[in-house]
């Protein structure tokens, strides 16, 4: 979004690249959260490759509270850009061992 609104504002034309990329910090418990994160479709696509997107971890509760919080406010919002992959192949390795 970012970029198109730079590519507005310089008179450039607009990309329509969205994937449908969405993530939900979905509480489970007092202290643990499971991240669901998804494209269009219904596709896994986590973010981090060497945890299981299927799990409840306490460190994603953590992100919920402060972390998530405090991208929004201090960087989404002021327009700042952080790209972090999120890829369906992350997943396949784990849903491989069923």
């Amino acid at each position: 979004m970012i970029d198109n609104i730079t590519h507005l504002m310089r008179s450039q034309a607009v990309v329509d690249a969205y994937n449908g990329y969405g993530s939900c910090p979905l509480t489970t418990s007092l202290s643990t959260v499971m991240l669901a994160e998804f494209s269009y479709g219904g596709k896994v696509t986590p973010s981090f490759p060497l945890l299981d997107p299927r799990a409840n971890r306490w460190i994603w509760w953590v992100g919920k509270i402060m972390g998530f919080p405090w991208m929004y406010w201090s960087l989404m919002l002021k327009g700042y850009r952080f790209d972090i992959p999120s890829l369906e192949s992350y997943a396949k390795r784990f849903m491989d061992k069923e």
